[in-house]
């Protein structure tokens, strides 16, 4: 369904009806957000996954705020797997949501900012292990 409801909302853009695409989009976020929501994971388990690992990074360095679309970017995930890791994340209480308009915003929670003290920390230490 996600790619069809993507597909859709694509073809509606390139046709002159860019409304009508923002809404099929946002169908979309709103079905794959209600799917997932029976798929909830904690917080530990979610940031052993590389693409979430990496998305609080990215947060992290950009001052715990970041764009949905420059998300997706820096993981270089299309919006399906984009929407996937980040509901992800939002189930496990690691970001929260917001918007800006049209546009999302994900800030990162107290429980995603400590986890992302601790990624940072096991690294640390894995390196200063690996060190000769």
């Amino acid at each position: 369904w996600s790619d069809i409801l993507e597909a859709a909302a694509s073809l509606m853009a390139r046709s002159g009806q860019p409304s009508l695409g923002e809404r099929i989009g946002a169908l979309n976020d709103l079905i794959s957000e209600s799917i997932s929501v029976g798929e909830v994971f904690g917080a530990v388990d979610v940031t052993r996954r590389q693409h979430v690992a990496e998305a609080l990074r990215f947060l992290a360095s950009n001052g715990g705020r970041a764009h949905r679309l420059d998300i997706g970017r820096h993981l270089g995930l299309g919006q399906a797997n984009l929407t996937r890791v980040l509901n992800m994340m939002t189930a496990a209480g690691l970001v929260e949501r917001s918007s800006l308009g049209k546009e999302a915003i994900l800030v990162l929670s107290r429980a995603g900012e400590a986890a992302q003290r601790t990624a940072r920390a096991d690294r640390k230490q894995e390196l200063a292990v690996a060190a000769p």
